[in-house]
């Protein structure tokens, strides 16, 4: 069942957000969302907030992923502002990780805690950091690959 849509958004942004209710409840099976032109339109902070509250992310890890200030988010609600495409790109790298890792890891406690971690095959870097790139998210891709089909984490 899909959400009403709100009347100043794009009709595919409630597909965005069943896919974020999914992905909040804890539905394995939930799609990759958003499409291409969502992105490129600019994601709503909802989606980001609700993100953020289901990963658990503090502002600096929040910073760091979308290239984006605090203060920017803040001047951003109080206008009414949608993320950029840039930004709604890694929003969107951000939960396809979660997605890709919910499925290699045990648990989403399990998956917050990998997400939030350094690893030697990264450089030292956690999957988070590596996800401000497009090569760092193949990187951790690969890594989530690798984990799932040998269980080793």
């Amino acid at each position: 069942m899909s959400a009403p849509a709100v009347p100043s958004r794009p009709a595919d942004q409630s597909t965005f957000e069943d896919a974020l209710r999914a992905f909040r409840s804890g539905a394995a099976d939930a799609e990759t969302p958003p499409g291409r032109e969502q992105v490129r339109e600019g994601l709503g902070l909802s989606a980001l907030d609700d993100v953020v509250a289901a990963l658990n992310l503090g502002q600096a890890a929040l910073q760091d992923v979308l290239g984006i200030s605090v203060r920017t988010l803040q001047r951003r609600r109080k206008q009414g502002q949608d993320l950029t495409a840039v930004e709604s790109d890694r929003l969107w790298r951000l939960l396809h990780i979660w997605q890709q890792s919910r499925r290699a890891l045990a648990s989403d406690d399990a998956v917050r805690i990998w997400l939030k971690t350094p690893h030697g095959l990264l450089g030292g870097e956690t999957p988070l950091e590596r996800l401000d790139t497009e090569p760092g998210l193949r990187e951790v891709e690969d890594l989530l690959t690798t984990i799932d089909e040998t269980g080793a984490a």
